[in-house]
């Protein structure tokens, strides 16, 4: 007799008839066990890419991934297909099992790499894969067709490669940049580009990481992805959506650069501080609020008839092969810990060095942005500049990160090469590294040389970590080869230790060497 099909606007009652049936003892035991594996592989991945989310604003938004997808998930499931026998060849099998076999290397490597995304996407890929499989397993191919888009819904809070990243914000930060100039000279306000900067009358104003609308197209692409599923739109409304999502976020960025920068041409510099946040979300609840009712617009009927077969019709797991996969991700766990543990016996303690601030004629304070303090998260931190008789210019800069910060994975990318080219800046040479010599301890510095507005610019960099291993190489940490990541893993460094910052940047000075000779002396004076 044909299974009872319950359309919209029938009784409780019915419904109850057609999924209530009691579940076997050995059922039970197989859901209880398929739901406590799959649920500590999903809170590891949260956990792990919860760090991101809390340290870095572009990312923000991935707390609400994790409930959206469950309410996709539980949307798809009260109206799920009737299972079918699942056929699992040889080749998915072995699939599965290599997948499940990668957990291990994944998190040693991961734990020695938190910042690697490449890394955390290959975690965050295998928890998804194996949820799917199980779902395939239990229910074959129309339950792969039904699930699969709201379980894989979760890789859209996994952060994007950094190359990926740059690559996209140096194109979208100059463009920004240039369209913002010429809505003032429409309004009559004299500007010009220099890089992300804009110089109007009142002083220099930046588009940053933040301003250029990376923030806005990750969010909106996410929520694009989201209102798709929601409303069961066919592929072609779902491209569309993505579109008019990164759409919305670069207008409606560019609004907020040119109300920024107006604001700074008419009330002054500082006057931005105010309106630079509160702009900011603003604009991405305006975005997501056309967004929404755009995808409402274009919705259709969606088929809420619920055809909820008995779950226990559902092929489940094997109890030994979940056992098997509890126990595995147990070994992984307590085997990466004991990996670390083991090795660290043998570090050694670096000598701890600080800053004895200058004092010099003409000498400011040189302030850090809200909004910088937030991104770099440092524990510690400063800057001064000044000028000398002869027109050189210097400014410092030390950070410092106790252990325990979350924002001390990111340390290693704020340095020169990578911030000072958003800035404006151009990088003319990597000059190596230089070990300087300071009360008998040697302090390895690497110095480059950048293009400022035609004029030589040399920026000396130092990262210290407060503890480090027997013959480590200088800058080991922001090494970032493949090779030399693999091999952090391979020599049991986690990178958690307390580390700070030095940078010590010369303007006005043509000659390197000279440039070099200058910054030792400053370094005999101010480091101890």
């Amino acid at each position: 007799m044909a299974e009872p099909v319950i359309h919209e606007g029938e009784t409780d009652d019915e419904e109850m008839t057609a999924t209530a049936l009691p579940a076997p003892p050995n059922s039970r035991m197989a859901l209880g066990l398929i739901f406590l594996t799959l649920g500590v592989l999903w809170a590891m991945l949260i956990y792990q890419v919860s760090s991101d989310w809390r340290i870095i604003p572009e990312y923000a938004y991935g707390w609400s991934v994790p409930f959206l997808g469950a309410f996709l998930f539980y949307k798809r499931w009260i109206t799920r297909p009737e299972p079918e026998p699942a056929d699992v060849p040889v080749l998915i099998s072995a699939a599965a099992l290599t997948t499940l076999m990668c957990y291990l290397p994944l998190r040693l490597l991961q734990e020695a790499n938190a910042d690697w995304r490449l890394v955390t996407w290959g975690l965050a890929i295998e928890v998804v894969s194996v949820t799917i499989f199980t779902v395939y397993y239990a229910g074959g191919w129309p339950w792969f067709k039904h699930f699969w888009y709201c379980i894989a819904f979760f890789l859209v809070a996994v952060p994007w490669g950094r190359g990926a990243e740059a690559a996209l914000t140096k194109y979208l930060m100059p463009l920004l940049a240039q369209c913002t100039v010429e809505a003032l000279v429409w309004f009559n306000i004299p500007s010009i580009r220099q890089g992300n900067l804009i110089e109007i009358a009142s002083g220099i104003v930046g588009i940053d990481e933040a301003c250029s609308g990376l923030r806005s197209i990750q969010a909106t692409l996410m929520a694009s992805l989201f209102l798709g599923d929601l409303y069961r739109f066919r592929r072609s409304r779902r491209v569309f959506l993505l579109l008019a999502g990164a759409t919305l976020a670069f207008v409606f960025n560019g609004i907020r650069a040119f109300l920024l920068s107006y604001i700074a041409a008419k009330e002054g510099i500082a006057a931005t501080v105010r309106f630079h946040d509160p702009a900011g979300f603003t604009i991405l609840y305006v975005c997501f609020g056309i967004l929404w009712a755009l995808a409402w617009l274009m919705r259709g009927r969606i088929d809420l008839k619920k055809k909820s077969p008995p779950i226990e019709r559902a092929r489940l797991v094997p109890t030994r092969l979940l056992i098997g996969l509890a126990a595995w991700v147990a070994l992984a766990e307590v085997g990466t810990q004991a990996w670390y543990s083991i090795h660290e016996k043998n570090l050694i303690p670096t000598p701890r060095w600080n800053v004895a601030w200058p004092e010099r004629p003409g000498q400011h304070e040189l302030p850090i942005a809200e909004s910088s303090r937030q991104i770099l998260g440092f524990d510690q931190g400063r800057g001064v500049e000044w000028s000398q008789p002869d027109n050189t210019k210097w400014a410092i800069f030390f950070l410092r990160w106790e252990k325990g910060n979350p924002t001390i994975k990111g340390v290693k990318y704020h340095k020169p090469d990578i911030c000072m080219p958003a800035a404006g800046r151009t990088l003319k040479a990597d000059l190596g590294t230089q070990m300087v010599e300071v009360q008998g301890h040697k302090i390895p510095m690497r110095w480059f040389l950048f293009n400022e507005y035609g004029r030589p610019l040399y920026a000396f960099y130092c990262l210290s970590e407060d503890f480090t291993w027997p013959n480590a190489q200088p800058f080991s940490m922001e090494n970032n080869s493949r090779w030399s990541l693999v091999r952090r893993a391979m020599e049991g460094k986690r990178g958690y230790f307390a580390q700070q910052v030095l940078q010590v940047f010369i303007a006005g000075i043509d000659d390197g060497e000279l440039a070099k000779k200058s910054f030792e002396e400053l370094l005999q004076q101010i480091v101890k």
